[in-house]
């Protein structure tokens, strides 16, 4: 049976491309064939498997295991980093690789930073048609804005062992029905779940693409003046008159997929 006779500590590497680290295991007392032999290393007890978090480094896992026969026995190297899309193993339960970002987008509003409803009052005198003024008439005036808005997008990527189509028709296009991570409830929009093969369906490298807005995804909308084709000027937010918010997106407990 297969003992680890000694355990030495390698190399820790820091650089732009992360961290790395290597840990190397002596192992000795091998059995089985001389082609066999390699292979009975990796399953002796003590020496980690592919994809095993470091015992102290956080967030470093095994992704690489290189074990080469010496007098003893075998020299077993095990190299500890960031797992990537490519090197991660497919298994759903792991964490997945994630990007994020934010770009700005177009939008129009009538409120404010603090979601309060922009008025302005504009007080103008009447002409007739025979030139005579009339009286000094102030009017409501709720503008419709352009806005560079902050859209942030959040992609996971991870391997995995089965087709995504089934995920990608009951995820797409809702939003999350309940907190999960640092997301509120419909905060979350799944935008895309895709995923390919390259080696004939037996695993699938997939992607999950979300668009976070932090005041959920519910639309917002002002009763509009026929005569001015602006929010009308009585339109109030609290308490709400010619105002109102409405859930477009369909609700979904996102909790399932294990990547956020």
């Amino acid at each position: 049976m297969a003992v680890i006779k000694d355990i030495k500590d390698g190399d820790l590497s820091v650089s732009a491309d992360g961290t790395s680290y290597t840990r190397i295991y002596l192992v000795t007392e091998l059995s089985g064939a001389a082609e066999a032999r390699l292979y009975n290393v990796l399953l002796t007890a003590g020496v980690p498997r592919y994809g095993e978090p470091h015992p102290v480094i956080p967030g470093l896992f095994v992704i690489g295991i290189v074990a080469v026969p010496d007098e003893a026995g075998a020299k077993v190297t095990v190299t500890y980093g960031y797992p990537t899309f490519e090197n991660k193993e497919p298994n759903e339960t792991v964490p997945a690789v994630i990007q994020v970002g934010s770009t700005l987008q177009e939008s129009t509003t009538s409120k404010d930073k603090d979601d309060i409803l922009i008025k302005t009052t504009f007080v103008y005198t009447p002409v007739d048609d025979d030139g005579n003024q009339g009286e000094q008439t102030p009017e409501d005036y709720v503008p419709s804005l352009s806005v560079q808005v902050p859209m942030t997008s959040i992609e996971y990527q991870r391997r995995e062992n089965n087709n995504p189509i089934q995920k990608s028709m009951l995820y797409v296009g809702k939003v999350n029905s309940v907190g999960i991570g640092a997301f509120a409830p419909r905060t979350l929009l799944c935008t895309g779940i895709e995923g390919g093969s390259n080696d004939g369906g037996i695993t699938y490298d997939v992607s999950y693409r979300f668009q976070y807005e932090p005041k959920t995804w519910d639309a917002t909308y002002f009763f509009i003046d026929p005569d001015t084709g602006q929010p009308h000027k009585d339109v109030k937010i609290n308490p709400p008159n010619g105002y109102g918010v409405a859930r477009l997106y369909d609700e979904i407990d996102m909790r399932p997929l294990n990547v956020i």
